[in-house]
């Protein structure tokens, strides 16, 4: 078991949590899933994934952002996964694969960078997706969410964005292949039984609590 309480963490190395008992949780804290990226490379990519496209050809910077499989350093979350209640960041040059379950509660946000890779995986096991969504790793990004200037990949495992996700920048992607993802909120859902006093009180409360959720990039 891994805790971080009220501190700051960086994974420049790869981190590798595997077994049956492995877990990790997050109290208040940052845990940043970094890489051995030269810092002008991590410059770079920063600054191509802000600019705006009346500032940049698209497909030059698409080249610029570009990696090989030997840019990346691999951090994997397998066991029982990570439970966050602080602040998750996957900077440039890191391929983050989790495979447990990836709960994000409390306020923190997850950050994915340009440059980034983050995957939502689970135990395949010759699972039938569709018809046993139950047994499924379940993935669940509340609090404030993420944020994501990378690549995203959802791969045989059902993941709830009950936070936003703002998926935004020039080399942003989301890939689904044997997976679920989900567009929530963070309402609750009313119990049997209960009615609004109006209709005008109902477009109120959608109004105040709307969890908003944008897609663009690539």
């Amino acid at each position: 078991n891994m805790s971080f309480d009220r501190s700051e963490t960086i994974f420049m190395g790869p981190l590798v949590s595997e077994g049956k008992q492995a877990y990790m949780s997050s109290n208040s804290a940052v845990v940043r899933f970094a890489s051995m990226l030269s810092q002008d490379r991590i410059e770079e990519l920063a600054a191509v994934s802000l600019a705006s496209r009346a500032e940049e050809d698209m497909s030059g910077a698409r080249r610029l952002l570009q990696m090989s499989d030997e840019d990346f350093t691999r951090h994997w979350v397998g066991g029982l996964g990570f439970q966050s209640m602080g602040n998750i960041s996957i900077e440039a040059g890191a391929a983050t694969t989790f495979q447990g379950p990836l709960k994000h509660l409390g306020q923190g946000i997850i950050d994915l960078f340009a440059g980034a890779v983050a995957t939502f995986a689970g135990y395949d096991e010759g699972k039938n997706w569709m018809a046993d969504e139950a047994a499924l790793v379940h993935h669940h990004i509340a609090a404030l969410g993420m944020r994501s200037a990378g690549n995203i990949t959802f791969q045989t495992s059902v993941a709830t964005f009950a936070g936003s996700l703002w998926s935004y920048g020039v080399q942003a992607y989301l890939e689904s292949s044997r997976a679920k993802v989900v567009f929530g909120s963070s309402v609750d859902t009313p119990q049997d039984g209960q009615e609004m006093d109006s209709a005008r009180r109902l477009l109120q409360v959608a109004e105040e609590y709307t969890t908003e959720h944008y897609v663009g990039g690539l």
